[in-house]
């Protein structure tokens, strides 16, 4: 992202199209990346497929977006619901209702996927995609709603994050 639009939030983010083409494009690569595990239903039955996350929580992040001076980044308001990310959760994320935020880390301590979360904001996006498909990481790419990078790892089998123990996770206050 240049800085002439570094204020653009989600510039060039898949999927900003309205139409189904966008969305089953979606489908097809995070399909690809996580090894097949979705097959049939609809998007939002697929997507609850790939990100399965928390059962007790999931985050709504809800605009217009507010430019943080302080922090050179877009933020939104958060909020942290109790409760699974539903079918309804992801319908609505994708009629852009909110961005829905899935929590990883499930309450055995393994998981489905992992997220490195990039804060840097000044990115070639196109590059990074190279890169990762030229050294065929197993990384999936998608840009932040603050403009910075999330790469998603997928998971074929659950695991424990990192080889951490159920206890050391149990530390953690913020998943979010």
């Amino acid at each position: 992202m240049g800085s002439s639009d570094a204020k653009t939030p989600g510039a060039g983010t898949p999927g900003e199209g309205n139409g189904d083409d966008d969305l089953n494009s979606e489908h097809r690569l995070y399909s690809t990346a996580f090894n097949g595990r979705v097959q049939g239903g609809n998007t939002a039955e697929r997507l609850s497929k790939l990100f399965v996350g928390n059962e007790q929580r999931h985050v709504k992040n809800f605009g217009p977006p507010v430019w943080d001076e302080e922090k050179h980044k877009w933020k939104l308001k958060t909020t942290t619901d109790d409760g699974p990310a539903t079918l309804t959760h992801w319908s609505q994320h994708l009629y852009r209702s909110y961005i829905l935020s899935v929590i990883p880390l499930l309450s055995d301590g393994t998981c489905w996927f992992a997220c490195i979360d990039y804060d840097k904001y000044e990115l070639d996006y196109i590059k990074i995609c190279h890169d990762i498909d030229r050294s065929k990481f197993p990384l999936l790419p998608v840009i932040s709603k603050s403009g910075g990078l999330h790469l998603f790892e997928p998971l074929r089998v659950r695991r424990r994050p990192f080889g951490l123990s159920h206890a050391a996770m149990a530390g953690c206050s913020s998943m979010a």
